[in-house]
């Protein structure tokens, strides 16, 4: 942005955490452009249309910042909280403060303090919190005569849990998980299955991708990172055998019994790709009779279990009136009536049916999930209490409950993306919006942690997308395209704090995704909170015998590829070379170019792993793999389908219509992966490398 005349501006700008140039993947600096400044500030809700209103708007914000009397948030690090600022009226003083903590817990202290510091500017000063605060979040006043202003203070321990003992886990997306029990898609119980099975073999994790509520009708979006809520549950992996209404319920027995449902449930089986909207459309068929059954006749322990759900998580409600609002409706909030559209919906906007039918697979979802987090728990390994190793995604659809319940928590007028780099020349917007900065924060972070809480009460361990979003994040506004963006920065301590205090009082660790151009602020702050970060040998790999594959670090989760990336059979035949070409992302000459490296870092890791260079994929697979293993990586993370040599991936970054991400189904059946010799003895192997002690002789990994 140029500076001239603009300096009011500019400094509005960076008031609000906006930065004016940043360094992209090639180290080159890019300025923001005036319209994309003006664009973000109006976005965060400044009246400015022009450079020249920055002035009178930069004073009005100075003016606010001075008159707010105390910070609306402060953190005590293992309890200790540093001097809390405050501000009085103009030219007053005081001798003593009245200090009152009203704890998490509904407990109150009350103390009077001397105050340690009045300055001259507004009667700013400070006063002591003499004792160290438990875990928890907690109200803090200050009151002065009849002033009085309050504090939220998050009193977190300083690390998250960290398992002692190295370990590994297996992953694969849930919806490839098929299995003879399923519609195509697997399900929670298949997942409990997968999870006895792999902590069987001494897996301590078993990782999926989000497995979040979604759309799945209209409006339609199956992207397990566009979810329409991330604090409630995807119904689409809901395991019909597990209910107990599949046995007492006549209508929905005799659903299934039908010639029209068991066709169905063939063709669905047969695509080698989960279709979300037929799959959902065939469940729901089972699925609401169950739910009437439920509400009709629920035996009384039953129906204590789902008032216990319901007392626990008492957001149930309100989002089983949104999703069947937006049923009767046709449509998302966005185009509601304004009523209903600022979150006030009555009994005339959606049906009692409905209504009942989101409660009732709410509560089966979170009772399925409960059984498969808590399956194989006592055996886990790594020291983790639950084998579940979860995803929490960045961003949410904006047509979704939590933009509709939250929505001063979120900017609306901007997407969250990514800038330009050597693949996506034109930057990517991701379409969901961005959280706001002091939004977030003025409402103290009741939405981050509902999210959080939600995923912790099953998660032992949980993964968080796109870890840089705790620093700063790229903001695309509307009607520009992913080269207009900025990055707006976040409170990274306080985000980090709330992640640790629920981590903590889960028992659960942390990875935290800081793939790409990450600042170094972040893994710093990583490294200090004992949040795990990600060491991935695509990305790590060199076309160089010396290092052809450098060690992770104790503390990180190693893994050969991640979902956004192909399988090893595909990346080694450079099948993702090929692919990228086809769409246009790369032109031949680039193609030749990233082949040519691809066989110098396939040869050159070759010589540095085996002395020669590998004969075959499977042979360099169980190279790199027991390379991780024996390597110092706290976690190593194995892709199930690489070990029956799976080519394609499972998603494709920046294509949509172009390929069927998040459908595929995976080659081997959950019956066969569990019966499969290969697999097992693969998985022997890895368990073993991690027990071992590293050979001094072994290079890698």
């Amino acid at each position: 942005m140029p500076q001239a005349k603009s300096d009011p501006l500019r400094e509005l700008a960076r008031s609000h955490g906006i930065e004016l140039s940043y360094r992209d993947m090639s180290g080159a600096r890019r300025e923001a452009s005036l319209e994309s400044v003006l664009l973000v500030l109006r976005a965060l809700g400044e009246p400015v249309s022009r450079p020249r209103d920055a002035g009178a708007v930069l004073a009005e914000r100075r003016r606010r910042l001075e008159l707010r009397p105390i910070e609306p948030v402060h953190i005590a690090w293992d309890g200790r909280i540093p001097p809390i600022a405050f501000r009085l009226p103009s030219r007053r003083t005081t001798r003593e403060v009245h200090l009152r903590i009203a704890f998490e817990g509904g407990e109150v202290e009350e103390t009077v303090e001397k105050p340690v510091g009045i300055g001259a500017r507004r009667a700013l000063a400070r006063v002591l919190v003499r004792r160290r605060l438990p875990p928890g979040y907690h109200r803090v006043s200050v009151e002065v005569g009849s002033f009085r202003m309050e504090t939220l203070v998050i009193a977190s321990p300083l690390r998250a849990p960290s398992p002692r003992e190295r370990a590994w886990g297996v992953f694969l997306p849930l919806h490839a998980l098929r299995s003879s029990r399923s519609a195509g898609a697997g399900s929670f119980g298949d997942l409990a299955v997968l999870a006895e099975w792999a902590v069987a073999r001494g897996a301590a994790s078993v990782g999926v991708l989000p497995l979040l509520a979604a759309f799945l009708d209209e409006p339609f979006e199956p992207s397990p990172y566009t979810p329409v809520s991330r604090i409630f549950w995807n119904e689409l992996h809901l395991d019909p055998d597990l209910l107990e209404e599949a046995r007492t319920s006549d209508e929905l027995r005799a659903v299934r019994r039908s010639r029209e449902f068991r066709r169905e449930l063939e063709q669905l089986r047969a695509l080698p790709h989960v279709d979300h909207r037929r799959q959902m459309a065939l469940l729901r068929k089972l699925l609401e009779p169950a739910a009437r059954a439920f509400h009709e006749k629920a035996p009384p322990g039953r129906r204590e279990r789902f008032e216990a759900f319901l007392a626990e998580t008492p957001r149930a409600a309100d989002y089983a009136r949104f999703r069947a609002a937006c049923e009767k409706k046709g449509s998302t909030w966005e185009s509601w009536p304004a009523r209903a559209r600022d979150g006030s919906l009555s009994a005339r906007d959606y049906d009692e049916g409905a209504f009942r039918y989101h409660q009732y697979v709410q509560w089966a979802a979170a009772e399925q999930l409960a059984r498969a987090s808590s399956v194989g728990a006592s055996a886990s390994g790594g020291g983790t209490k639950r084998p579940l190793y979860l995803d929490f995604p960045l961003g949410v659809h904006r047509g979704g409950y939590d933009v509709w319940r939250w929505r001063s928590s979120f900017v609306l007028d901007v997407s969250g993306g990514c800038p330009p780099d050597p693949v996506f020349t034109r930057g990517q917007d991701w379409g969901f919006p961005p959280l706001h900065p002091e939004r977030l924060r003025d409402a103290g972070y009741e939405y981050l942690i509902e999210a959080l809480r939600a995923h912790f009460r099953h998660a032992g361990l949980l993964r968080i997308d796109h870890a840089m979003g705790l620093e700063r994040l790229y903001w695309v506004p509307r009607g520009l395209d992913g080269r207009s963006g900025v990055y707006v920065r976040y409170p990274r301590e306080e985000l980090c704090a709330v992640l640790v205090l629920e981590a903590s009082r889960a028992g659960a660790a942390v990875v935290g995704e800081d793939l790409g151009t990450v600042p170094l602020a972040v893994r710093r702050a990583m490294k200090r909170h004992g949040l795990h970060r990600m060491h991935v040998t695509q990305l790590e790999a060199r076309p160089d015998p010396r290092v052809a594959l450098p060690a992770a670090e104790p503390d990180m989760a190693a893994s050969l590829n991640t979902h956004d990336m192909p399988p090893f059979a595909g990346f080694w035949r450079g099948l993702d070379i090929e692919d990228r070409k086809e769409l246009g992302l790369i032109d031949a000459r680039s193609a030749a170019e990233e082949r040519a490296i691809r066989e110098d870092l396939k040869r050159s890791l070759g010589l540095f792993l085996r002395d020669r260079p590998f004969r075959n994929v499977r042979e360099a697979l169980l190279a790199c793999l027991e390379a991780m293993a024996r390597g110092p990586a706290w976690l190593l993370g194995v892709n199930l389908e690489d070990l029956w040599g799976e080519e394609e991936p499972q998603n494709l970054p920046g294509t949509g219509l172009e390929r069927p991400n998040w459908t595929r189904k995976a080659r081997l059946s959950l019956e066969e992966i569990r019966e499969s010799r290969a697999v097992g003895r693969i998985l022997h192997r890895i368990s073993r490398w991690r027990l071992q002690p590293e050979n001094p002789e072994h290079r890698g990994g």
